[in-house]
């Protein structure tokens, strides 16, 4: 992976193993839109910061050192050494953390990606890791999801200097003034709370120990949403700590024992 390629980063960050919250990619590009970074050298910097909690760090550090090992073999190992290699590194992390459902799906994705590895290097055995790499990077499907991020993300991130100098895709162009750092992570908090609604409303009806952690997120989530759109909207001239103040003894005020147990 280009490390100067936004949306190839994002994506990665977005899907499993990482799967970073889209909230949380909105800050990471938030600080390496400020250090002047590319992605991947400016996700060091993002674990640093304040504004990234510790599970996002924790993400972070685990794509780093995907990623750090990936580069490694892409240069040192023939394709099918690489592959092998690359399937036993995804398919060992979090696997204890996963559920027997969740374990198969995964187990049925690595094995799928064995086998578009081996076809290609039927076809091509002269290729080389980096053609192999590049060409199923190629096949991968992108969600709904991921577009999106990958679009509001790189208007937050246009006025950094690897994305304004080496972009490997064209970057969507911002919109006036509507665009700004609080505003697209209300647009991405929207559609995670969107998605998770879904979610968890599919899983009420199955016997889960985690349902009810699943609905506690999904009303932290909800209340995330309100606190930022009303941060976004506070009067002309009130200070951001200010308002942070009032808004949440608003919603203190407002909540039940159930939605305080659930934040």
């Amino acid at each position: 992976m280009d490390p100067r390629d936004a949306a190839a980063v994002v994506r990665a960050l977005a899907r499993p193993p990482i799967e970073l919250r889209q909230v949380e990619l909105a800050r990471v590009i938030q600080v390496v839109r400020r250090r002047k970074l590319d992605l991947v050298s400016g996700l060091g910097a993002a674990t640093e910061s304040p504004q990234v909690p510790p599970e996002a760090r924790e993400r972070i550090h685990r794509f780093v050192e995907l990623h750090r090992d990936a580069a490694a073999g892409l240069d040192g190992l023939g394709p099918e050494a690489f592959i092998a290699e690359l399937i036993e590194r995804l398919g060992m992390r979090g696997r204890a953390l996963l559920t027997p459902e969740d374990a198969a799906g995964q187990r049925a994705s690595l094995e799928q990606l064995r086998e578009l590895a081996c076809a290609f290097v039927r076809g091509r055995p002269a290729s080389s890791a980096r053609e192999l790499a590049r060409h199923l990077a190629g096949l991968a499907p992108h969600s709904r999801q991921e577009n999106r991020a990958v679009e509001r993300l790189q208007v937050a991130a246009s006025g950094s200097a690897g994305a304004e100098q080496h972009p490997a895709e064209p970057l969507v162009e911002p919109s006036p003034a509507a665009d700004g750092p609080l505003e697209v992570t209300l647009a991405l908090l929207r559609d995670e709370v969107l998605d998770g609604v879904g979610r968890i409303a599919g899983r009420l009806g199955e016997l889960r120990l985690d349902t009810d952690l699943d609905v506690s997120h999904g009303v932290v989530r909800y209340l995330e949403l309100v606190k930022l759109a009303a941060l976004i909207q506070r009067p002309a001239g009130q200070s951001t700590e200010e308002a942070l103040a009032d808004i949440n003894a608003r919603l203190l005020a407002a909540a039940t024992p159930s939605d305080l147990h659930a934040g």
